[in-house]
């Protein structure tokens, strides 16, 4: 159950990281590292989430919307496109599967923000064991690489 668990995260960040590269730029990586909870009550299915924030504007939305509309049709997914304004671009796509992969961007304060958010569709397994195996992960890993000290003035 744990490794299956493992593979379907390692496939979902892998999916993020290729949009990613579709895209390109410098991105802040804000994906979830633990299973979360999907809507049942037993807690025998769980899900991923994930989200990236792109640290400069796109110089394209439009062309890049086109990429990733293709990309994504190739994938199976169904694509939904929308803009509110001139400066906003929205594009949703998603499988039958219950996968969500959502690109967004809009100038805010006279800031452009890029962010793709995500989550998988629910797994089977029981998310309290996997979650918690999760978390004991990451935790293992933060204390092998322990911050690095402030420079000294």
């Amino acid at each position: 159950m744990i490794e299956d668990a493992l593979q379907q995260r390692e496939q979902f960040w892998t999916e993020l990281d290729q949009v990613q590269d579709i895209i390109g730029g410098d991105w802040q990586r804000e994906d979830n590292p633990i299973a979360d909870f999907c809507e049942d009550a037993e807690h025998k299915k769980y899900l991923y989430s994930g989200a990236r924030l792109r640290s400069e504007p796109l110089p394209d939305p439009v062309a890049t919307g086109k990429r990733l509309r293709t990309y994504w049709e190739e994938q199976g997914y169904t694509v939904t496109e929308r803009s509110f304004d001139h400066n906003h671009r929205n594009a949703v796509a998603e499988n039958g599967n219950g996968r969500k992969i959502i690109l967004e961007t809009d100038t805010i304060a006279e800031l452009n923000q890029t962010t793709l958010t995500a989550e998988t569709g629910c797994f089977t397994g029981d998310v309290g064991v996997i979650a918690h195996y999760l978390a004991q992960a990451v935790r293992a890993s933060q204390a092998a690489d322990p911050p690095s000290p402030s420079p000294e003035p």
